[in-house]
């Protein structure tokens, strides 16, 4: 995904960056500095951003411990 696409999915959300960094758990200059292209919207950022576009908020989840 692109940094120009990345930053269209997000205004077709109608979010902020700010919105969208705080539905993604990031900190807002990250969501502002991948629209600029400073750096790259990683497979894992795309995934992201299209789950938050699908309407599912992404939970932080707990690390799993195995005995």
């Amino acid at each position: 995904m692109s940094a120009a696409d990345y930053k269209t999915l997000r205004e077709s959300m109608k979010k902020t960056p700010a919105e969208l960094a705080a539905a993604l758990g990031v900190e807002p200059n990250v969501v502002s500095r991948r629209e600029l292209g400073e750096i790259p919207v990683s497979n894992e950022a795309e995934f992201a951003i299209r789950q938050v576009a699908g309407g599912e908020r992404l939970r932080h989840r707990s690390p799993v411990m195995f005995f």
